[in-house]
């Protein structure tokens, strides 16, 4: 307001008030003014307070505020009983005291801490107003933040003088509301910059008294806030005109409710102190939150955009919810404060947007259309910070409150984020959690940026990969697996030894010093004891936060939600991590499950459930496999209740396919499986939030029934949820049934079987089986004549790795050996089993959770007697004019095989077909120096029927049984594995492996 003044002409203004040249006169006065040019803060600073108010013929004054520079204006709020036009000036303000206003300008115009420290003398700091113990904390606060003053001040004996003249001020009631406001932000600031501690968080010094002044002074500017009693404690209304306002409301126990006139209240002051409030996270009782808002309510027209921005940033930060009073001032005022382009900056857009998407409350539409135009306005001057803010702002309004995000919106997100990623300026670049919220902007979206845009938050990526947190580690790849995207190989191979650091470092749970996996224990040698997790209670003040927003420490530690999210994300790229994310990933789930067993929400749980099971192993450390097998078991059953309805019906499938794909009845299952089909059958079709989840319900029910045993019948579902469940399957069976969708290389194999002569069906339908309908499955190649299904597995059907995202290794023919050829029956634990035979299994030939589901299902068709799988590496070893006699070799095995079925023949008499086939393998084997009896599958003839058995019977078992049978038959003669596989076969009774365990018993010894 000053400076709008004096630039309607300072030099009449003068001319006309004093009659004397304004320059030369004060330049004398004031020597250091001759080092100001016109025009710039500190000249006008000094005009403003040195100019006496011309005189009025009302009598009043010209609305300039002179308070404290010695000035004859009028001085707002003073004493906090002024009302009506009276105007009460400071006693040591006065045009008299020449030291104090030397003083003030010197403190208004200091440009450091130290400074402002020796003008504040203790001998002097006693005759101090209100004005200047706001000053000196204002501009130290100000400084102390612009030059990184990092010396702590608590106990200086200037700020203590500072702090106990402002005690004796408030005691006296001599602290108006404009420096309450401005000493509390100062506080406010001083401690966020690490000079000074105005909030304790320690209980016992504050039951033991031991608080520094700076504390006393905050808690006295708490209570110095104007206060409106609630309804039961207001009384009678009072008399506006009442000679004083502030007297304490009789009818109020708290002797501090207070009641402010309108000409002492502020816009500015009102929001400056929530602000504060805000920096130190420290929420304002009820009664001073009313009196902001009775302050804010007396003239709404005075809202500017900062006071909007600082009000709703302060509101988002302590996640408090203004009520409809709050919401109401806050809805009128966003339209007007942000209708002028030139009365608002990005900072202002920014906070604002961030504010309502921590409150979960979208902006009515009048606010949300100018907001909009003004993040269009203010694109060009985003700081990255600014520009993450919003980004990730308008994301969650989206998510939360199906708020959708404009063209233009999105245009200038782009805009902007490309050139902030391709700037050359070092200040004007994302940091590792601005880009980590760039990343989740477009995934929560689910809107793929462009591609430049793309590339350059990859290379933002790998550069900021040794300064993430275990919060963006988890985010970025979380976002990239929800895109469908996946990082380059440098990017991707930096994130992980990034995650790898950080646990090795101890970064989980309880952090650094917890307790720290057993891997890390005997690598490392560091016994450190166990120590539990204790949580302190919460405030009575917590009960103001949002469910949704609770805070989470993945900033700096790995907890259950950056776990999740990582073991998510790898199993939804079908991309299995390498051995040192693997074990880093073990690691932390094994600490997690000592520290923090209970913590685990049904979110997480259901993210790891399902990543565990895609990938197809269960975390283990040694012989904490069971254990932790339980850990994440006792989290289904705590939230079986808790479960939103996707959670419920991806949890069941993930239990199901387990019990499954496992085949073992003795492995750990959740007590409320159960307890979920029963609340599952309860649910419609509407409770679920995509059609996604309906169907894995029905997937869920179709494993039950077809693949598990001794389990109980499901119960009857409601029929909108089995309609729903048809829709969407019958949606799903025509996207797979296009044939644009059949691959160059399946059409290539059905060519050669025509060639051949065999007879085939393509893309057929088989039914059979029951979900919560008749269910059906739709195979590559079936020959009618022979009943057998011919499935061409693609890269999609096996695990890709990371270090290899474009299987060059398959192309150049150096992964491919002997043993690999026949590895794709083989389960993915293996890979991590440590035994002699497995431990080189390569992911890239190890078929899915999804593709073993798939050979399951066929092998319990009734006209479905054999399955032939091609896998595409197999295939591509194969020279292209050779590619007919390899298949006809493959098929023409499994026709004899079901020959022989029928006619009751052994398979071995009617093989001849399939020499040249194994001759094949066996050469391939041969140049890569592996046995080529163990690579091909053929027997040794001299071996006999039994050791195809026994291999047959080790492949069919369970992933625990597989590897105690392995173990117990290393290096065993062929006899002793016989019996070894003989008794192990007698002791199963499982329904899976019956036929398999009637050839073995038939055998006999």
């Amino acid at each position: 307001a000053a400076a709008r003044r004096v630039g309607r002409g300072v030099r009449e203004l003068a001319a006309t008030t004093t009659g004397r040249t304004l320059c030369p006169y004060q330049g004398l006065q004031t020597p250091n003014l001759l080092f100001r040019t016109p025009g710039s803060p500190g000249f006008v600073r000094w005009v403003v307070s040195a100019v006496p108010a011309p005189p009025r013929s009302d009598g009043k004054s010209d609305g300039t505020d002179r308070r404290g520079r010695g000035g004859y204006g009028e001085t707002r709020g003073s004493n906090r009983g002024g009302h009506g036009d009276v105007r009460v000036r400071p006693s040591d303000g006065r045009p008299g005291n020449h030291q104090l206003r030397d003083i003030q300008r010197k403190l208004v115009d200091a440009l450091d801490v130290r400074t402002i420290l020796g003008l504040c003398d203790p001998g002097l700091v006693n005759k101090f107003s209100a004005v200047n113990v706001s000053t000196a904390l204002s501009k130290m606060a100000k400084n102390a933040k612009r030059t990184r003053f990092v010396t702590k001040l608590d106990h200086h004996p200037s700020l203590v003088a500072l702090c106990e003249r402002a005690l004796e001020l408030l005691k006296m009631n001599q602290f108006p509301h404009r420096p309450v406001c401005n000493s509390a932000h100062a506080l406010a600031t001083l401690q966020q910059a690490g000079v000074l501690t105005v909030t304790e968080k320690d209980k016992k010094k504050k039951e033991n008294g031991n608080v520094t002044p700076a504390q006393s002074v905050w808690r006295a500017l708490f209570d110095a806030m104007p206060r409106v009693a609630s309804e039961l404690e207001k009384g009678p209304p009072r008399d506006p005109n009442a000679l004083n306002p502030n007297a304490l409301n009789p009818k109020s126990p708290n002797p501090k409710l207070q009641t402010l006139h309108p000409q002492e209240t502020s816009a500015r002051q009102s929001t400056m102190f929530l602000y504060a409030a805000a920096l130190v996270k420290e929420i304002p009782c009820d009664e001073i939150l009313a009196g902001i808002w009775n302050e804010l309510g007396v003239d709404e027209s005075r809202i500017a955009s900062h006071h909007v921005s600082n009000l709703v940033w302060s509101l988002g930060t302590l996640q408090l919810d203004p009520g409809l009073t709050g919401w109401g001032i806050i809805d009128r005022a966003v339209p007007s404060a942000f209708a002028n382009k030139t009365e608002f900056n990005s900072q202002n857009v920014a906070n604002t947007w961030w504010g309502f998407a921590r409150l979960r409350r979208a902006p009515n539409p009048e606010s949300v259309k100018v907001l909009s135009a003004a993040i269009v306005t203010v694109q060009n001057e985003f700081k990255p910070q600014e520009l993450a803010n919003c980004m990730w702002a308008r994301a969650t309004l989206s998510s939360s409150q199906n708020l959708p995000v404009e063209q233009s919106v999105k245009a200038a997100f782009d805009s902007v984020a490309v050139t902030t990623l391709t700037g050359n300026s070092s200040t004007q670049k994302f940091k590792a959690k601005e880009l980590s919220q760039v990343f989740w902007h477009y995934a929560s979206l689910g809107v793929s940026p462009p591609q430049k845009l793309w590339l350059e938050m990859d290379s933002a990526a790998r550069r900021l990969a040794p300064f993430q947190s275990p919060m963006d580690v988890s985010l970025v790849l979380w976002a990239c697996a929800t895109l469908d995207l996946k990082p380059s190989l440098e990017t991707w191979l930096a994130m992980q030894r990034r995650l790898a650091d950080l646990v090795k470092r101890g970064f989980v749970g309880s952090g650094p010093g917890g307790v720290p996996s057993e891997r890390l224990v005997r690598k490392e040698g560091d016994d450190v004891g166990r120590t539990r997790d204790t949580t302190l209670p919460r405030s009575s003040q917590s009960q103001r936060y949002t469910q949704p927003q609770q805070k989470r420490s993945g900033d700096s530690v790995l907890e259950w939600q950056q776990v999740s999210n990582l073991v998510w994300s790898y199993a939804k790229l079908r991309v299995f991590p390498d051995r040192g994310t693997k074990n880093a990933l073990d690691d932390a789930f094994h600490r997690l499950a000592h520290e923090k067993p209970e913590s685990i929400t049904a979110q997480d749980t259901s993210m790891l459930l399902w990543g565990y099971v895609t990938l197809g192993f269960m975390p283990g450390v040694g012989d904490d496999n069971v254990r932790n097998f339980r850990t994440l078991f006792d989290a289904v059953d705590r939230h079986a209740n808790v479960f939103k309805p996707d959670e419920l019906t991806n949890a069941l499938w993930c239990l199901a396919v387990w019990r499954a794909v496992e085949g073992s009845a003795s492995a750990p299952f959740p007590k409320s499986y159960n307890a979920m089909w029963q609340r599952l059958a309860v649910l419609e079709s509407t409770d679920f939030s995509t059609s996604d989840g309906v169907l894995i319900a029905h997937h869920a029910a179709t494993v039950h029934n077809e693949l598990l045993t001794g389990v109980d019948e499901l119960p009857v579902m409601k029929q909108s949820l089995i309609i729903a469940a048809e829709t969407a399957w019958k949606t799903q069976s025509t996207q797979h049934s296009d044939p644009s969708n059949v691959s160059g290389s399946q059409g290539r194999v059905g060519a050669v079987l025509s060639k051949i002569g065999f007879k085939y069906q393509s893309e057929l339908e088989l039914f059979g089986g029951r979900g919560f309908f008749q269910a059906s499955q739709t195979v590559d190649f079936f020959l009618p004549d022979w009943n057998v299904v011919v499935e061409y597995d693609g890269p999609h059907h096996f695990y890709d790795v990371v270090s290899d995202p474009k299987r060059a290794r398959f192309h150049n023919g150096g992964l491919v050996d002997a043993f690999a050829l026949n590895a794709h029956t083989n389960y993915l634990d293996h890979a991590f089993t440590p035994n002699a035979h497995t431990t080189n299994i390569d992911p890239g030939v190890t078929k899915n959770v999804n593709t073993r589901l798939r050979d399951l299902f066929l092998a319990k068709k009734e006209n479905v007697q054999k399955v032939v799988s091609l896998p595409w590496w197999e295939m591509r070893l194969v020279k292209h004019g050779e590619q007919e006699k390899w298949l006809e070799g493959k098929v023409g095995k499994a026709i004899d095989e079901v020959k022989a079925s029928r006619e009751g023949k052994d398979v071995e008499a009617i093989r001849g077909v399939n020499d040249v086939a194994i001759r094949e393998v066996n050469d391939v084997a041969t140049e890569k120096g592996v046995d080529s009896s163990f690579a091909s599958g053929s027997e040794n003839p001299n071996a006999g029927n039994k050791q195809s058995l026994c291999r047959r019977w080790i492949d069919a078992c369970s992933v625990s049984q597989r590897i105690k049978l392995e173990v117990e038959l290393l290096g065993a003669e062929d006899d002793a594995r016989w019996r070894v596989v003989r008794a192990a076969a007698g002791r199963d009774a499982t329904k899976v492996r019956a036929a398999l365990r009637g050839e073995i018993e038939t055998t006999g010894e």
